[in-house]
């Protein structure tokens, strides 16, 4: 029937294909991949949850572990939703929009750390880049400034103060947080009466305008989060944030890109159901093998990518109180509470229609500075282990990162 969602039938359809030729008489190609996800999505959670601990238990520095656990939640979220979406397929879509929705405060939780790596605080970070000199927006919008006014003036134009141009992209990679979190709900409650349909192209249903809302935030995000490290990759450059935003975004980006590809696959390509695999074994089957299989390497690579040795005390305290910040329990909970997520996003959202008004006053305070001197990166928080002079005088220099 015209506009009838396709999902519908492969949603209701009863897994039923013949046993493989090979093993057991019983073994389908279903129960394998079934058994397989689960074999993979244990090892990879159970490396996760180890790092994970290892962090909580050596939580000496919060402004940055508490952001490293997030990313390194991750894993858990996406193997578990992964191996659920596929034990109950009818529902799997709830399974796969929490997943989707996790991501983008991991995200965020990237970009808040590599702020860490350089200040320790909010309003330290804002007193950082309000003495870098901003570099000009790279590809395409630098294209599009010879369209508006040019590099100097025009709604695109380089922003000529820091702190504006850390606002800006502050606001777009946190507006991928807010954005994503209306949408997930939007399409839980749209799939729960019927009008979502994952995959269709109908504008009848809503699958199609939450996918194009999502399309365009995570391409604004993902063009900020490319501007922050153009900006900082010097500053950042001990922190090794290559390596640290390849195994972040990798496993964002993979799993979306290869449910788009297999899809396309199966409607064109040679991917057809067969005796042995049923379509919805193609449908979700195969994407849950490989993103199983993904967690299960990103695990590993988090544990170089995020270590938790260099927050170890070398020494064995009496009171291990006296060495760390508070206990493991302590710890997750201040992890698992969203309220700073909240106020970053109302800080960025405030800026925008509020405080923008007030830009001059950026350039002024930025053009005092300069008169005192140059601001270069201080260590403290960039070396856990490293105990730098405490800040004094809003223009003092800071001491870069050398370990």
């Amino acid at each position: 029937m015209a506009g009838q969602c396709p999902g519908e039938t492969l949603t209701h359809e009863r897994v039923g294909e013949v046993a493989l030729p090979f093993g057991h008489k019983d073994i389908t190609f279903h129960l394998l991949t079934l058994n397989v996800c689960c074999t993979l999505a244990s090892l990879a959670i159970g490396v996760s949850v180890f790092h994970i601990m290892q962090h909580t238990l050596h939580y000496r520095h919060p402004h940055e572990q508490k952001h490293i656990i997030r990313i390194l939640f991750v894993i858990p979220v996406y193997a578990w939703t992964t191996l659920l979406s596929y034990v109950f397929y009818r529902n799997a879509v709830y399974c796969e929009l929490i997943r989707e929705c996790y991501s983008a405060y991991a995200v965020a939780s990237f970009f808040t750390l590599m702020c860490h790596y350089l200040a320790p605080d909010f309003h330290e970070q804002k007193d950082y880049f309000r003495h870098v000199e901003p570099k000009n927006w790279s590809w395409p919008l630098n294209w599009f400034q010879k369209l508006t006014g040019g590099e100097q003036k025009g709604l695109l134009r380089r922003p000529r103060s820091g702190i504006t141009w850390f606002n800006i992209n502050y606001i777009g990679i946190f507006q991928y947080v807010v954005l994503r979190t209306i949408v997930t709900t939007i399409a839980v409650v749209t799939s729960s009466l019927g009008q979502f349909c994952k995959g269709s192209h109908n504008v009848r249903y809503a699958s199609l305008w939450t996918a194009i809302i999502d399309a365009l935030s995570v391409l604004v995000a993902m063009y900020c989060l490319h501007q922050i490290y153009a900006q900082l990759k010097e500053d950042l450059a001990p922190n090794r944030p290559v390596f640290k935003m390849v195994c972040v975004k990798l496993i964002v980006f993979l799993t979306y890109w290869q449910t788009w590809l297999i899809s396309l696959l199966i409607q064109y390509g040679p991917l057809r159901p067969t005796r042995f695999i049923t379509a919805l074994d193609l449908h979700v089957g195969i994407p849950c093998l490989l993103t199983c299989t993904e967690t299960l390497v990103f695990a590993v690579l988090h544990y170089w990518a995020f270590p938790w040795r260099p927050y170890q005390s070398n020494r064995v305290p009496k009171f291990p109180k006296q060495m760390y910040e508070c206990g493991p329990n302590e710890a997750l909970v201040e992890v698992l509470n969203p309220w700073d997520y909240c106020c970053a996003a109302a800080r960025g959202f405030r800026w925008l229609f509020h405080g923008i008004h007030f830009r001059n006053e950026s350039v002024a305070y930025k053009l005092d500075c300069k008169a005192h001197g140059p601001r270069t990166r201080r260590g403290t928080q960039s070396d856990p282990l490293h105990d730098g002079p405490k800040h004094s005088g809003r223009c003092k220099e800071k001491d870069r990162k050398t370990a």
